[in-house]
């Protein structure tokens, strides 16, 4: 065997009968010869007669702190001080070797580093520079007028209000789409579209449609991608008006069997995207996360609406009576013992919405 520049090795000084089948660092046999025990600087036992040899092929001196073990010495080949934890067992690290036969050298960890002075007053700079200009904002914003003094009032308004507002006195009667009533936050529709065309579903999944608003967006959105059919699941279709060729609709609870039987099938081997409208109360939800779940395709959603109400109180026009747990509760619930579905905040960018925690997406099987 030879090394670099392909001169031949020296014979090794600690057992000169080990020729080109013989690796002298390492002490493993090469394919020509046995393997050898001599793990030269491991400090494993050798077989009689044989001493180990370090990196210039010179045997090691015999180490002081275990003479049982064959010649095992630290860098320079220095035999290494003695452990005052465990005089027999232990080196520098202070594990314990095992029964004599394996020398440990050199094991310890440097010390962490922690964060750079420098970089800790970037960090402390960029905290307090940042709430500064949050608070030049505010105050930009609250003590000058706007131009428009028709609007000062209007614009004053804070989330909160504004969803109050909007639930009061907007979302019953004053939401349509092409026509038809549609009791949803329109930001929320938005959102709606751009998951619709990024996952191109075959079927959408409707629990719950009133007057059916939704349904023909669904349905419209599908016609734009030329594919997909919406089921739209409803126990009362007294004020249900919608007749579109790729809506099928199912009259029923979203409980029924005969329901999630259908669905299953018309969900069969398709990119499904499931949205639950229906009873909110926790116990439903719950409920129709379980049966419709497994419907949902990878990377699909299944979408819970109106988790707001667990946010607001009663009385506050987005509460439940007596403020029982909703939608959320149900959620949060679900997510505990359902891995495969996280929730997507970033579908939740615009803040007014009325799905908290309501995108969730599978992001395994």
């Amino acid at each position: 065997s030879a090394g670099r520049g392909l001169q031949p090795r020296p014979q090794c000084s600690v057992n000169p009968s080990a020729g080109r089948g013989f690796l002298c660092r390492t002490g493993f046999a090469t394919p020509s010869a046995m393997f050898c025990q001599s793990l030269c600087r491991t400090g494993f036992p050798l077989p009689d007669g044989v001493s180990s040899a370090g990196r210039g092929l010179q045997p090691r001196p015999q180490c002081s702190v275990n003479a049982n073990i064959s010649n095992s010495a630290g860098r320079g080949l220095q035999p290494r001080p003695q452990c005052s934890v465990n005089p027999r067992h232990k080196f520098q690290t202070g594990l314990q070797t095992p029964s004599g036969n394996l020398s440990l050298m050199h094991m310890g960890n440097a010390p962490r580093r922690g964060p750079s002075i420098k970089h800790q007053v970037k960090k402390i700079i960029k905290k307090y520079w940042d709430r500064f200009l949050i608070t030049l904002i505010k105050k930009s914003v609250s003590e000058e007028p706007l131009r428009r003094k028709s609007y000062q009032q209007k614009y004053e308004m804070s989330l909160r209000e504004w969803l109050i507002y909007h639930q009061k006195e907007i979302v019953f009667d004053r939401v349509t789409w092409m026509g038809t009533k549609t009791w949803k936050n329109i930001l929320d529709l938005w959102i709606y579209q751009e998951i619709i065309y990024e996952i191109q579903p075959d079927v959408i999944v409707e629990i719950g449609s009133r007057y059916g608003g939704s349904t023909k967006y669904f349905a419209n959105l599908s016609d734009l991608l030329n594919k997909g059919t919406v089921i739209s699941i409803d126990t009362d279709r007294s004020v249900y008006d919608l007749e579109h060729k790729r809506v099928i609709t199912l009259t029923g609870t979203s409980s029924d069997p005969g329901i999630i039987s259908q669905v299953a099938e018309l969900c069969r081997d398709k990119i499904a995207l499931v949205i639950q409208d229906g009873d909110h109360s926790r116990k439903q939800v719950l409920e129709d996360l379980e049966n419709y779940s497994e419907f949902v395709s990878l990377n699909s959603y299944f979408i819970v609406e109106d988790g707001i109400v667990d946010l607001f109180h009663y009385g506050d026009g987005l509460g439940f009576q007596e403020d029982t747990p909703g939608p959320l509760a149900a959620v949060e619930e679900f997510l505990e013992h359902h891995p495969q579905f996280i929730v997507d905040s970033e579908r939740e960018r615009y803040l007014l919405t009325y799905n908290p925690k309501g995108f969730l997406k599978r992001i395994s099987i």
